[in-house]
């Protein structure tokens, strides 16, 4: 991790590895179901973004207080950017555009609140993670995770646990992780997701 002081002048530039990550992924079925949080980082200063390497290592960006929007390319070459929306943060005001370079943007799913990050699955799923699923002025900063299947279906597979989560990754086996306590200093952690059968 950078040091604090670089860590202001550098957002998203600190990076920390974790390593000896295991577990099974879901079956498809089980997104309905029970799941259960496990706490696998902490002491992290606004964790935001997540990726993993081709070898399966999970970094994590800690962007100080700032960092960029979710703007991600889908699985069909084009780009999905989420709205966080301004004040008033009203809840179902957040919108997923769908935007082709050299096309006017569409709005390819509404109704969200306070969108802070995007993910695919390898199955065309998208995953929307809220930062405040009733708002940021709603006093109540438990975020949402939503996924939307290839036929549309939208369903939220997470919300207990998430605290303004600000972060989403998929690895290669379809395993979800989400940085938590995103908005807080040196209290942010990050989770992975495990669905209960």
């Amino acid at each position: 991790m950078l040091p604090r002081a670089m860590n202001q002048h550098l957002p998203l530039a600190a990076v920390s590895l974790l390593t000896g990550m295991v577990f099974m992924p879901p079956p498809q079925s089980a997104f309905a179901g029970d799941y259960s949080v496990k706490v696998i980082a902490t002491g992290l200063d606004n964790p935001r973004g997540l990726a993993f390497s081709p070898l399966g290592a999970l970094y994590v960006a800690e962007a100080g207080w700032g960092g960029d929007g979710p703007c991600i390319e889908g699985p069909d070459g084009a780009y999905y950017v989420g709205e966080l929306t301004g004040f008033p943060f009203e809840p179902g005001a957040a919108r997923v555009y769908r935007v082709v370079p050299g096309e006017n943007p569409e709005i390819f799913e509404d109704g969200f609140t306070n969108i802070i990050d995007l993910a695919f699955g390898s199955d065309g799923s998208l995953y929307v993670l809220e930062y405040s699923r009733n708002g940021l002025l709603s006093g109540d900063l438990t975020g949402a995770l939503i996924r939307i299947a290839p036929d549309g279906t939208r369903e939220e597979i997470a919300s207990e646990g998430l605290f303004t989560p600000a972060g989403l990754a998929i690895d290669a086996h379809d395993r979800l992780y989400v940085s938590n306590d995103g908005g807080f200093p040196e209290e942010g952690e990050v989770l992975k997701l495990t669905w209960n059968d």
